[in-house]
């Protein structure tokens, strides 16, 4: 509902700029959230097997369910945070005539809360779909992130982008436009401008899970494109550019399937045609990650990788594989191991 509509003044331009203790207080806040969930997202060891479903379980479970939504909420407070920053703000600054700290508080937190918790339920479906992903043979998954890039791209050339993205670049229009009074007027704000963000970044995070595996260099090059397209000068042409981009990487993995591959940290053929020949690429891969240098733990993953591609197209139990999905410490003890050995023979 607009300004108009609710019955309630929208905030004049004039008074909201400046800064006030509650703007300040509101800016150091979620830059501490925003740079914990960074501090996370870079520190902890996060693996695109255990985020993308290759070694989950392959029926979906609310264990694991959990586990990704959370891990999906801190990832979504470090890339969503510092673009919304702005429009936070200067909800901060409309609030310096109300007397009341607690009553600036409850607003504050009430837009940013609804706006943080949009996103996290967002996770809901994409574990889901990630889990499907885990039962979806290479070559079959490489022609499907093909047109997720395709798409993904069709979609950042699209009018619907840009309305979406001209609320998300306008913080002061927003707000004329949509101002509620209270805290249930925070709320509803915070949730009307995380659906404009939505509209606007959907794709982008698609394109994170499905081609990226939500590995770190994709969360980092999805992270810069939307700041960019929000905060910078010529968010729209910035925009376009990206949707140009990725019609272009989806064309290619199109042609080229074995492309997918690469975006997961370790490669194997998916051109096999049966089973048979699926095995015996997939063994070679295995050989031939023998001779990469590295860790245990990035062989464990590259490993477990190929296992399951191994899995699914055979059909056959892998016991080294936990049912939970974790880690496996005693393999990647074991891979260390059997790389050293490698080396040392070189």
């Amino acid at each position: 509902m607009r300004a108009g509509d609710s019955g309630q003044s929208a905030p004049h331009a004039a008074p909201v700029m400046g800064h006030d203790r509650a703007t300040l207080l509101t800016t150091l806040f979620l830059l501490v959230i925003a740079g914990a969930a960074w501090a996370y997202v870079l520190l902890m060891p996060m693996t695109a097997d255990d985020m993308a479903g290759m070694g989950m379980a392959m029926s979906p479970t609310v264990a694991d369910g959990a586990a990704y939504v959370g891990v999906w909420a801190v990832m979504m407070a470090a890339m969503m945070l510092p673009s919304a920053l702005p429009m936070i703000r200067l909800y901060a600054g409309t609030l310096r005539t109300i007397t009341s700290s607690s009553g600036k508080v409850v607003r504050i937190a009430s837009f940013t809360f609804v706006y943080l918790a949009i996103w996290v339920v967002t996770g809901v479906p994409i574990y889901l779909a990630s889990v499907g992903l885990s039962a979806i043979d290479a070559r079959a998954l490489a022609y499907g992130v093909a047109g997720v890039l395709v798409i993904a791209g069709a979609f950042q050339l699209s009018p619907l982008k840009q309305v979406c993205l001209k609320q998300c670049r306008s913080p002061l229009g927003f707000l004329l436009g949509h101002w509620r009074e209270g805290w249930r007027g925070g709320l509803v704000m915070g949730a009307t401008h995380a659906l404009y963000c939505l509209g606007c970044c959907w794709a982008l995070m698609i394109v994170l899970v499905v081609a990226g595996a939500m590995g770190l260099i994709w969360v980092l090059l999805i992270a810069a494109v939307v700041a960019a397209e929000k905060l910078l000068p010529r968010g729209e042409w910035i925009a376009q550019t990206t949707g140009i981009a990725l019609v272009l990487l989806g064309m290619a993995v199109a042609m080229r399937p074995a492309l997918a591959e690469l975006a997961g940290g370790c490669t194997f053929d998916v051109t096999g045609a049966d089973s048979t020949a699926s095995a015996g690429t997939a063994v070679r891969s295995l050989g031939r990650l023998l001779e990469e240098d590295g860790d245990g733990e990035h062989f464990v993953a590259c490993q477990r990788r190929i296992l399951r591609s191994m899995q699914l197209r055979l059909r056959l139990p892998l016991p080294d594989l936990r049912p939970d999905g974790a880690p496996d410490q005693g393999l990647v003890r074991r891979g260390a191991r059997v790389q050293d050995r490698s080396r040392a023979a070189r």
